[in-house]
């Protein structure tokens, strides 16, 4: 199902670039976002194709993010050779994004030891469902962050609130973002991962989607609420 959302970007993302005047589709990555533009890479070979790099030529922008694809129409505003090769867009009205994944994933925080062979560092889930979940380590709680890469297998033991044990998860790496300071880890669970801890993990999202809905209802009835006199 395709719905309109705001932008959803951070560094590092590969982005699918199509160019007014171009008929190949080609790549880029995201740099970053400034007032109302966007910031990516120069796509390449930029030399064969820099007369289509002006001010006002129609862009379209696609992307995979965390199990959805999103895309948007933009415009070019300007192109920088120095320090390095930039584009700067314009932040796009309108975002279409469509849901890849079978489950959604609900927001969370839960705290997670992540292991690999005999190494470990400590992280944070921010999203979770029964068949996978985003993970963040940074470099600030870990001596040195795991070297990591797209289909490794990881161990998990993540604390649940009112659960006294870690509950013991296995994934494999399904995305990956790494800059300086930290490491964003997609994580899909594998088929054999233990049915007591996905009864607790469907459980807590349970829970968590609950009080979401719960909170929605509190902030509507006091908007529905009349004015005090």
């Amino acid at each position: 199902m395709r719905t309109r959302s705001r932008l959803t970007l951070i560094p590092g993302v590969k982005l699918q670039v199509e160019i007014e005047g171009i008929n190949l589709p080609l790549e880029s990555h995201m740099v970053g976002m400034v007032d109302n533009y966007i910031i990516t890479k120069v796509p390449k070979p930029y030399s064969l194709i820099q007369h289509k790099f002006f001010t006002g030529n129609d862009i379209i922008v696609r992307y995979l993010f965390e199990g959805v694809v999103y895309a948007f129409q933009t415009k070019m505003m300007t192109i920088t050779t120095e320090p390095a090769p930039l584009m700067f867009l314009e932040y796009p009205k309108i975002v279409q994004k469509e849901e890849l994944r079978a489950q959604k994933r609900s927001g969370c925080f839960l705290p997670a030891q992540i292991n690999k062979t005999d190494k470990t560092n400590n992280g944070v889930v921010l999203n979770v469902s029964t068949k996978g979940c985003r993970c963040i380590i940074q470099k600030l709680n870990n001596g040195k962050i795991l070297s990591l890469s797209i289909d490794d297998e990881l161990s998990l033991e993540l604390k649940f609130p009112g659960i006294k044990k870690t509950v013991h998860f296995v994934g494999i790496v399904k995305n990956l973002y790494k800059n300086n300071d930290e490491t964003d880890i997609g994580i899909s669970f594998v088929s054999s991962t233990n049915l007591e801890a996905i009864k607790i993990m469907r459980w807590y999202i349970s829970t968590i989607e609950n009080y979401a809905e719960s909170q929605k209802y509190t902030e509507n009835a006091a908007c529905d609420l009349p004015p005090r006199m």
